[in-house]
């Protein structure tokens, strides 16, 4: 009885070996045919039986584990030349994640987790061309979190910031990118937003001028432009423009 016991149970063992060396190898076939999620969904099967035989599927086990993190990898490169980003995207963080879960495939987390931000700032730079500035700049401040020395992401961050109307924010942004690498596009946003600052100040004083040249009216140069100025005294700047001669 004992012996036909055991042998049962070395039979009932055999069979399942073979059913996950079949399903192994229809994954395998799967694969080869280009149906690659079929073959993840087939692979993680055989996994499961193979977890289960123990010592004795170890390495179906094992093989497993390799394949699978590379074929999501594989398929995210393939929708990157499809310019699918955002499925991409998806393809990658499931190669990363069943690699960690599976505690292996180092080179795999690798590449995949150096592919993300690239991905994402190819993604970014499409909505901030597209003028979709508050998506543009939620998706670089994605990328800056991920990468906090990526310099470009902040001077990109502060341009997509600006143009929605965050200038403060904006602002931090481009002194960032500065600290970065980025000084020199930086200065120039930073340069441009105090620019822009100074535009409306300056249409002001024009207009004030056009009113007063004829009259040459200095005091009422002085009320106009401290008027329109918001308190400030411009008077030295309205008298330069009227008369370029004076220092």
């Amino acid at each position: 009885t004992a012996f036909a016991l055991f042998f049962s149970v070395g039979v009932i063992c055999a069979q399942d070996l073979e059913q996950t060396t079949n399903t192994y190898n229809e994954a395998a076939t799967l694969l080869n045919e280009g149906n690659n999620q079929a073959a993840i969904d087939k692979f993680k099967e055989a996994l499961s039986y193979a977890t289960a035989l123990g010592e004795e599927g170890a390495e179906l086990a094992t093989n497993c584990k390799d394949i699978i993190p590379k074929i999501y990898l594989s398929q995210a490169k393939d929708l990157l030349g499809e310019k699918k980003n955002d499925e991409a995207i998806a393809q990658l963080k499931a190669a990363i994640s069943t690699a960690n879960d599976y505690a292996n495939n180092q080179d795999v987390v690798d590449e995949a987790t150096q592919l993300i931000p690239q991905v994402m700032m190819s993604s970014a730079g499409s909505l901030l061309n597209a003028k979709k500035y508050n998506e543009a700049a939620a998706l670089y401040q994605e990328i800056c979190t991920i990468q906090p020395e990526n310099g470009v992401a902040f001077l990109r961050l502060g341009m997509a910031l600006n143009a929605g109307g965050q200038q403060d924010s904006a602002v931090e942004a481009f002194i960032k990118a500065s600290e970065l690498g980025q000084s020199a596009n930086a200065n120039k946003q930073l340069a441009a937003f105090e620019q822009s600052k100074l535009e409306p100040v300056q249409k002001k004083i024009k207009r004030t001028i056009d009113k007063v040249a004829k009259s040459n009216n200095i005091q009422s140069v002085v009320s106009a432009n401290i008027m329109v100025s918001g308190g400030k005294d411009l008077t030295a700047e309205v008298i330069q423009a009227l008369n370029p001669q004076v220092k």
